[in-house]
């Protein structure tokens, strides 16, 4: 995810450069950008971040992380176009679609996502979620992909008036929003597992069904890690293909039972056990 994250800001300082041909701030822009991926825990921990951010719900999380991206297109990132508010409105409406029926979508495109992730690599999907936006959005903008070179510093043999486009700045936000969220969506996790499912965060270590018995006495119990900040997604088994059963809250304390490979069987205080990322664990003796 590091990897495409800096992907994304390669392909946002190119823009912007494109848009402006103002080189010293695209590059304090991006490497700015850079900063906040590549430290983004120590940033959270220096600054105390993180029980605020663990108050925020996790259905309204995508919400925030939007901000960043939403403040720079409406101060800098639309250009010309002048339609600013129109693809906020989009923007908001594809994110909010996304918190409150997300889970819905998820469990009707469920073959979806399994027969997606056999075909295409995550590298691969990783890629398309970069590409297919930005032509399908010039494609609904333009009318046509003929003028694409004007994207690589190429003329255009049909320049458009911005004003007055409104309707296909929407239209094209919204279906370049649809296919990232098809190309991303279940991508997190290791070896591509899918996190097809964003569900409530467990406050405490999670219930255990009355005739399970925790496989450890409560007395005796002991932590070796912690849920890092922003919280991780848990996995009835390390399966790749299934989805999601759990979101934990940053700073949980687990016990690590088992690696197998990039995944690792946690268990919390009271017995409950699953898998997650193991490279995403924060401490531990082992």
């Amino acid at each position: 995810m590091v990897v495409f994250g800096f992907a994304v800001v390669g392909v946002f300082c190119y823009l912007d450069w494109l848009t402006h041909r103002e080189l010293v701030t695209t590059l304090i822009l991006g490497g700015g950008a850079a900063a906040a991926i590549l430290f983004r825990d120590a940033i959270v921990e220096r600054a105390k971040l993180g029980p605020y951010l663990a108050q925020i719900p996790v259905s309204v999380r995508p919400l925030v992380s939007a901000v960043p991206g939403v403040v720079y297109f409406m101060i800098r990132g639309q250009g010309t176009s002048g339609a600013g508010g129109t693809v906020l409105i989009a923007i908001l409406l594809s994110v909010g679609i996304v918190v409150l029926f997300g889970r819905a979508i998820d469990t009707k495109l469920a073959g979806f996502y399994a027969a997606r992730n056999r075909i295409l690599p995550l590298a691969l999907r990783m890629a398309l979620a970069l590409v297919l936006p930005i032509l399908a959005a010039f494609l609904v903008i333009h009318g046509s992909l003929a003028d694409l070179p004007a994207l690589f510093g190429g003329t255009t043999k049909h320049p458009m008036s911005p004003s007055g486009r409104e309707g296909p700045f929407f239209l094209g936000t919204v279906v370049s929003s649809a296919l990232a969220f098809l190309m991303l969506r279940g991508t997190a996790g290791p070896a591509g597992a899918s996190r097809a499912s964003s569900v409530r965060p467990p406050t405490q270590a999670i219930p255990v069904p009355s005739q399970v018995a925790p496989a450890v006495p409560p007395a005796v119990w002991s932590s070796t890690h912690v849920v890092p900040d922003g919280g991780l997604p848990a996995w009835g088994s390390p399966d790749a293909g299934t989805a999601s059963i759990e979101t934990l809250n940053p700073g949980l304390p687990v016990k690590l039972l088992q690696r197998l490979g990039d995944w690792a069987q946690i268990e919390a205080s009271n017995g409950w056990t699953g898998w997650v990322d193991g490279r995403r664990l924060v401490g531990g003796r082992g």
